[in-house]
Parts: structure tokens; C-alpha cells; sequence
């Protein structure tokens, strides 16, 4: 790579970093032309020609799940692309080369209450992801007639179980705290164990269970499914994650009768890890339902 002339950042040329894992490659570039990040054969291009010919002083790059954001210019005068991308995480392998090179911090968690908040909090901000930011249309299956949506039909669970794990798993693995799909069980296969570490326990674990709100299991799947994984996992704690889809093409009540009769299921029953040890999560999957209404 050559060094810039006279401060400016576009007279450098070469690349600036290369990131490579299987099926993953990231790589940022430059040259007299413009600023290129790329990810997968998909291309963020912030052209030289947009920015005024003083100094450069500020080049910022930010990249999340499904987007790629360059700013460059002066302090005053600032200029930015945004490349959206199909969804993309990094390989784990990748991921565990980075704690190892200590780029990412191990994580000890206090109490096993501040590991359930922890996760609590990147479901939460998955279901943020999936209702505010249009990640939504990876939950239905799509029929078209030419150009024109006829029909959506919702995907079933263990279809769309990859997607979930996608937009949790980088917010996890920076907070120490690994996920595992379909973990086996006595009491069978929980959809998801994430896993962290407590001080003077060592590992713990938290389950999430996965369920359509269409499904004529959602109730069973609250009262008998997941407290029965967490007590065959050593859980203290839990996460029923309801996805909503939109009456007549899924759900058979609204949104307010779903979180009603699940609130009623809650607080009425007699097992102590359905009424405190588990938090329901209703995820929107319907961009119509306006934010103010859910």
C-alpha cells in the first residue's frame, strides 16, 4: 500500500484489510478512484469524485448484519454510501480466532440473573431488527404471479431457526456467550442453549423455545415444552420467542388476544418456571402493525 500525499486519503492505494473465513470474505480497498468495501461479492463504493478537493480528515466504516455504511470528507463537509446486503455473519471459526487473538474479550458474568439479562437483551434487540429494520420478509414464503406478491404463506419453524441464529449471533459472541441450535435433551431437542459463564459456577445456560403463534402447540410449548428443557438442561431461566404472523395467512387472534392469553397462561399457572423463571418475546412479523400498536 502506498502512503497518502499531502494528508488526502484518496491517494492511497491498495488494500487496507482483507478478512477471509470459509464461505466469508471481507475486504476493504482504495485507490484513486474511490473507497470500496466488499463482503461476499456484494460492493459498498464511495467514489473520490464526490468529495471536494481539500484535505481529507475523517473515514469512518461501519458494517452490521445485512448492511455496509463508508463516510469520508472533512469535518464539515461529510459525504456517506450505504450498500444493503443479504444477510451475512461472520463463520464462527472466524469468530473463535478473534478471542483467541484476544480482539474479543472473554466474559464472566457476576450472577446468572446478569447472563439472563444479557440474552434478554439480544433477543430483544433481534425482535427490534426483525420489526423496525425489514428483516421480516425472511419469514414467509413468497408467491408471485410476474411482478406481483399474490399470496404469503409463513415459513415453518425449523426453517427460519437459521435466520434466528444469524441476527443473534454476533451480539452474543461479543458479550461471551455462545448459542447452540437443537440442543438435545432428556426431554428432547430445545430449539436454542446459550451458554456463558458465571463466577463460582462455571457454565450456565439459558433455553429458548421457538413457536409460531398459529401453532396448535404455541400453549403446550409454554407450559410443558420449555420448562421441561430447562429443568433437563440445568436452566434457570428461559425465553418464549412467538412469532406473529398476520390473520387470515397465520395468526388466529390479534395481537392483543396473543399477548392477553399469554399473559393469562403466565400468570395462572403453577409452575414456578412459567410464572417468574421465563420471559415471552412477541415478535411482529407483519410491517403493516404499526409500531405504536404493538
Amino acid at each position: 500500500m502506498q502512503a497518502p500525499k499531502n494528508g488526502n486519503i484518496f491517494d492511497i492505494e491498495g488494500t487496507i484489510f482483507l478478512v477471509e473465513g470459509e464461505g466469508f470474505h471481507f475486504r476493504l480497498s482504495i485507490d484513486g478512484d474511490g473507497i470500496y468495501a466488499e463482503r461476499n461479492g456484494e460492493s459498498c463504493i464511495l467514489p473520490s469524485s464526490l468529495l471536494p478537493g481539500n484535505r481529507t480528515n475523517i473515514f469512518i466504516l461501519t458494517w452490521s448484519y445485512d448492511r455496509i455504511r463508508l463516510i469520508t470528507g472533512t469535518k464539515d463537509n461529510q459525504i456517506e454510501r450505504v450498500k444493503n446486503t443479504s444477510p451475512c455473519a461472520a463463520p464462527i471459526s472466524l469468530k473463535k480466532w478473534a478471542r483467541e487473538q484476544s480482539l474479543i474479550p472473554e466474559k464472566e458474568y457476576d450472577s446468572e440473573e446478569e447472563l439472563r439479562d444479557a440474552v434478554y437483551g439480544c433477543i430483544a434487540s433481534m425482535k427490534e431488527k426483525i420489526e423496525k429494520d425489514g428483516n421480516s420478509e425472511a419469514f414467509w414464503d413468497i408467491i408471485y404471479e410476474g411482478n406481483t406478491i399474490t399470496n404469503k404463506i409463513p415459513k415453518k419453524e425449523p426453517t427460519i431457526h437459521s435466520h434466528l441464529k444469524s441476527l443473534l449471533d454476533t451480539e452474543l459472541f461479543i458479550k461471551g456467550i455462545d448459542i447452540y441450535r437443537e440442543n438435545k435433551t432428556s426431554a428432547g431437542n430445545i430449539d436454542f442453549t446459550l451458554t456463558g459463564y458465571v463466577k463460582n459456577k462455571g457454565l450456565s445456560s439459558v433455553c429458548i423455545e421457538i413457536k409460531n403463534a398459529h401453532s396448535g402447540d404455541l400453549e403446550d410449548g409454554f407450559l410443558n415444552q420449555l420448562p421441561n428443557y430447562m429443568v433437563a438442561q440445568g436452566a434457570q431461566y428461559g425465553a418464549y420467542c412467538v412469532l406473529n404472523y398476520s390473520f387470515p395467512m397465520g395468526s388466529r387472534e390479534t395481537r392483543a388476544e396473543l399477548v392477553g392469553k399469554l399473559m393469562v397462561l403466565q400468570v395462572s399457572s403453577k409452575n414456578p418456571y412459567v410464572r417468574s423463571k421465563i420471559r415471552v418475546f412477541v415478535i411482529d412479523l407483519d410491517k403493516k402493525v404499526a409500531a405504536s400498536k404493538r
